[in-house]
């Protein structure tokens, strides 16, 4: 049997981010396991939508949840293309919430048994380790290995 099944490795599209998504595919490779990359907008569906300018005057609730899900989804499978390396994820998902509670929340719902993440992301407030990934590995139920970038 298998050490690790499912390994997710969530994405801030920092390079301490592409490095873990390398490193969590390479580790999927070898386990055998599913690899899942998520994204979480650390914003409401709104406030995302005027920042991304993808509102019109027609639109309705449904709709800018709509537009909103699509171009967050669009902007994970560029990314993963980015980083490619011929990484083919088993799972995306691109979610709305607070970031550190929704990887865990994604962990909890999907049983996944380690998350490969990077050590600090693209804010001021990921100084050291990084607020995000200091509380998931605070609160994450499944092993977390931190994956560093040379020379960060």
């Amino acid at each position: 049997m298998a050490l690790f099944t499912k390994i997710l490795a969530p994405t801030d599209y920092s390079e301490n981010a592409a490095s873990a998504i390398r490193l969590a595919a390479r580790m999927a490779a070898e386990c055998h396991a599913e690899l899942h990359v998520i994204h979480v907008v650390g914003s409401n569906l709104l406030r995302y939508a005027v920042r991304e300018g993808i509102l019109s005057s027609e639109d309705t609730d449904d709709s800018v949840a709509k537009k909103a899900q699509d171009e967050a989804n669009k902007s994970l499978s560029d990314e993963i293309a980015r980083v490619a390396d011929g990484i083919v994820p088993t799972a995306t998902a691109a979610l709305f919430g607070e970031p550190w509670r929704e990887i865990v929340d994604y962990v909890d719902t999907h049983g996944v048994d380690l998350i490969v993440m990077g050590r600090r992301g693209l804010t001021l407030a990921d100084v050291m380790l990084g607020s995000v990934a200091e509380r998931v590995i605070r609160h994450a139920p499944c092993p977390v290995l931190i994956a560093r970038t040379k020379g960060v």
